[in-house]
Parts: structure tokens; sequence; C-alpha cells
């Protein structure tokens, strides 16, 4: 996830620097696209079948409503509500006000047809230093930081693992392999090039495309409500249908422990100059 990419960055002291700055940026990027599919997914769950065209621009129409009050909301409202809530100095109150807009948030994003996690990610999103305060995000993202990363993160990927079957590695390794490298080639391919069109040069392109593999949340997101919605087939469907879940869920952990891997390999040869 991007807290990921983030992390690594900090301990290569890159996350600063342009190259830093440019991961962190398309990370974004991508995690709304990402989040902009579990909307056509979810739309796929309600319907029973892939929606049409006029569905796909109907669809798209509220994803834009969405994104256009959120950003209206986070820009410019929610910062008011902030500072008036900073007078108070109580960091429970702004905790609050923060859990208020994501709940609302995702409330929307339910009323339009998509999946709550939407809204959460938006609220998050706009939460930053300079609309908040450093003061009252200080204190929060601690608060934050112990609940999610001491209780409901944990619990989140052991209800993923809890769903992983790693016999699926004696079932079909040579297909789990493809996806392996299927998607490690995909992100970083998709990543470097446009990082080298752009004039960054062959070691920034590099070390942007292999940043962007050390991921996967979002994907994981999809992956659980795909399960929920019963998309996976029962394992009569044949090995590959099966074991898909466990396909994806297994790529996803390696691409990001070999991400890691060939990043700190790349900063200790200069990858990034």
């Amino acid at each position: 996830s991007i807290p990921a990419t983030v992390k690594i960055f900090e301990e290569l002291d890159l996350l600063e620097g342009p190259i830093g700055q440019l991961v962190v940026a398309a990370a974004i990027i991508d995690d709304v696209l990402g989040l902009i599919l579990v909307a056509v997914l979810t739309a796929l769950v309600q319907g029973g079948e892939p929606p049409g065209l006029l569905d796909l621009a109907w669809l798209l129409a509220k994803v834009s409503v969405f994104f256009a009050v959120t950003i209206l909301i986070g820009v410019h409202v929610y910062p008011h509500i902030s500072r008036r809530i900073q007078e108070m100095r109580a960091a429970a109150i702004e905790f609050s006000a923060l859990i208020a807009a994501a709940l609302t948030y995702g409330l929307m994003a339910e009323l339009l047809g998509m999946h709550w996690i939407m809204g959460a990610f938006m609220a998050g999103l706009y939460f930053e230093p300079s609309r908040v305060g450093a003061r009252a995000y200080k204190d929060i993202k601690i608060i934050a930081g112990a609940i999610a990363g001491g209780v409901l993160g944990p619990m989140f990927f052991m209800s993923i693992g809890l769903r992983v079957d790693l016999s699926a590695v004696s079932v079909i390794p040579l297909f789990i392999l493809l996806v392996v490298i299927a998607g490690f080639a995909g992100k970083a391919i998709g990543a470097g090039l446009p990082a080298l069109w752009r004039g960054h040069s062959r070691g920034e392109s590099a070390m942007t495309g292999v940043a962007m593999c050390a991921r996967g949340a979002v994907e994981l997101i999809v992956l659980s409500i795909a399960v929920e919605a019963g998309i996976f087939s029962p394992a009569t469907d044949g090995p590959f249908v099966a074991n898909l879940f466990s396909a994806l869920v297994i790529m996803i952990v390696l691409n990001t422990l070999l991400a890691t891997v060939i990043l700190r390999f790349m900063a200790r040869r200069g990858g990034g100059a």
C-alpha cells in the first residue's frame, strides 16, 4: 500500500527527493484507479453481469460526482470545521470529526452505488497538516495509527490470511509463478517507462517501477470484496478457479517482498542517481 511504499523510501532516505515524491503521487493515483475498479466490481456483483456501455457511463458519472463532492468538501469545507474544532484543543473531538467525515463519505459512496471504502480513503486523503493544522494532524495520526496498526490492520490481514490455501503452491505452481511475474513486470514496466519518458534517469525510472510493486492493500480489499460477494467459484470448478484467490494473495505478498529487496539493493548501488 502507500504506507508500505512511503516506509521503504523513508528508510532509504529518498522520500523527500524527486523519486520519492513521484512514487507517492503515482501510488495515490493508482489507488484511486483501484477504487474505481472497486466501484465497477460492486456494480458487477449487484447486477450479476458485466455492466453495459450505458451502465458503465452512468457508473463513471456517479464516480465523477463522488470525487467532485468529496474534493470540494475536503479542500474548502473540512478545513474551516477543523479550525473551529482546534480552538477546543481536544484531540478526541478532532478524531471524532475525522471519523464522522469518513463515515459520511462512506455513506455517500454507498448511496451512489459504490463501495464504502472509497469514502474512507478520500477522507484520509484530505487529512493533511496544511488543512487541519500540524498539532491536530500529529495528535490524530498517533491515535489513528495506534488503532489501525495495532488492531484493525492486523485483523484485516489475518482475515485475508485465513482464506489463503498454501497448497495452491503445489497444485498450480506454474500458474502462480506466471501471475507473480506478470504482476511484477506489469507494474515495473507500466510505471518505469513513463518515468523514463518524462525525463528521469534510468536509475530513477527503474526505482519508480520497482517501488510501485511494493503495494497491495487496495488489491487485497478488492479481493476480500470479491470473496464476500461469492465471485470466486468453489473447488468443483477446477483447480485454477478454486485456487485463484490464494494465487493472487501470494502474488501480492511476494511482489511486495521482492520490491523491498530490490529497492534496497538499487539504493546501495546508487540506483536513484
